[in-house]
């Protein structure tokens, strides 16, 4: 509280007079005090309330280098790479629209070759097959072959489009597109024998496996190679093929993506149990039309 010095004179003034007036100075001197608290507590409110309180700085996550967004000039160039948060590979066309690998329609037409999509195609495919040490790969337009890409005589890599014209949409995910790359750089480093066998190629499939590739792709992908190579499995096992049981085991004993397992049965079909030992149905595919 403040303190105020006050000087009143007072002459002639009666004992009521007197009473009043004590009672008017005691009320000033309680308004008083009352009123030095209340600035008190105002002036405590405002400093409380004026200040700057500032907010806590938000963490700025790093960015993501999973998977890339591509630039390509109007000859089907890279012109630029650039990294989003995204799994999918998306192209960015000299227009500027945006579209997925498997939207690029490379196969051949009476109307149109396709041949800047196919250097497009071609061009991602030899990015990710550099950055696993994978050369010599390109696109063609042949609707024919069904598998998803193959190896020629000459050591190259080929996708080719499947029945809508372009890729396999498997090939929008990275790392799909380079487990398969791995798959194919298998059979580039394979020797030239007469006979190709089914087993052969089963041990194709279990090097890509074993790559560290192949367990950061999509399950729908995994699982479907891992039906292929159960396929040629079995197909190792109807020719009477040596060695095939042994394979099989290996992939057991791998325990591959936490715990893949296979139960061959002669009678009934091979099974396909996965990590948490629940059996994976495939819908029925084509026959393989030899062992390539």
């Amino acid at each position: 509280m403040s303190t105020r010095k006050h000087i009143i004179e007072l002459e002639n003034t009666s004992a009521s007079e007197m009473a009043r007036f004590r009672r008017i100075m005691l009320g000033i001197w309680r308004q008083q005090i009352e009123d030095d608290k209340n600035a008190g507590e105002m002036e405590k409110f405002v400093k409380m309330n004026n200040s700057v309180k500032r907010k806590p700085q938000k963490k700025v996550s790093k960015k993501s280098y999973k998977n890339d967004l591509f630039y390509v000039d109007e000859d089907g160039n890279i012109t630029k790479v650039e990294i989003n948060k995204s799994r999918y590979i998306t192209v960015v066309l000299s227009g500027r629209k945006k579209v997925l690998l498997s939207d690029l329609y490379i196969s051949g037409s009476t109307f149109s070759w396709n041949n800047t999509n196919r250097q497009i195609v071609a061009n991602i495919a030899g990015y990710y097959g550099k950055q696993v040490n994978v050369k010599n790969i390109g696109a063609n337009y042949d609707r024919n072959d069904k598998s998803l890409a193959y190896t020629d005589s000459k050591n190259k890599i080929w996708f080719h489009p499947t029945s809508k014209g372009g890729i396999d949409p498997d090939f929008n995910d990275k790392y799909n597109l380079q487990s398969t790359i791995i798959h194919e750089h298998n059979h580039q480093k394979e020797l030239q024998v007469k006979t190709y066998t089914y087993s052969a190629h089963a041990k194709v499939y279990l090097k890509q496996f074993q790559h560290p590739t192949f367990k950061m792709t999509s399950k729908s992908y995994y699982e479907g190679q891992m039906g292929s190579f159960i396929k040629y499995l079995d197909y190792a096992s109807g020719h009477d093929e040596k060695g095939w049981e042994n394979i099989l085991k290996k992939f057991n004993d791998l325990k591959i993506l936490g715990g893949y397992q296979i139960k061959y049965r002669e009678s009934g079909g091979t099974q396909l149990f996965n990590n948490k030992g629940t059996e994976v149905i495939f819908q029925p595919g084509m026959a393989l039309d030899g062992p390539h």
